[in-house]
C-alpha cells in the first residue's frame, strides 16, 4: 500500500468516526427529558400535584403568635426593604434573642 493509500483510509476511518459521534449526540440530544424544579430531582409533575401555599411570613402583618429565631432571620431578609408589623416582630425576637443588638443612635 502506497502512502496515500494509508493516508486516504486512516482520514476515511476518522471521518466515519466524526459522523458517527455527530449522529450520537445527536440521538441523545433528542432523548425527552423530564422537567423538574431548579435544585430538585422529583419531577416537575409530581411537585405540581401538591397544593400550593404561601410562603410563612409572606405577609406583612403582625405574625399570630411568637416567631422563632430562623423565623425571624427570615423574615427580617424577606421585609428588608420596608418596615411592617411582621418585620418589628422579627427585629423584637432577635433582640430577645441576643442576635441583634440595636444601635443607640438610630430610631428604629
Amino acid at each position: 500500500m502506497g502512502t496515500w493509500s494509508v493516508g486516504s483510509v486512516v482520514l476515511i476511518t476518522l471521518a466515519g468516526c466524526g459522523f458517527a459521534l455527530v449522529g450520537l449526540s445527536l440521538l441523545w440530544s433528542a432523548r425527552p427529558r423530564r422537567a423538574t424544579i431548579a435544585g430538585h430531582r422529583t419531577p416537575l409533575a409530581r411537585r405540581e400535584a401538591k397544593t400550593w401555599s404561601w410562603p410563612p411570613g409572606w405577609s406583612c402583618s403582625k405574625p399570630d403568635r411568637a416567631l422563632t429565631v430562623a423565623e425571624a432571620h427570615l423574615t427580617m431578609q424577606m421585609h428588608r426593604e420596608h418596615s411592617c408589623a411582621r418585620k418589628r416582630a422579627a427585629f423584637e425576637t432577635l433582640i430577645t434573642a441576643g442576635r441583634i443588638t440595636p444601635d443607640s443612635s438610630r430610631l428604629y
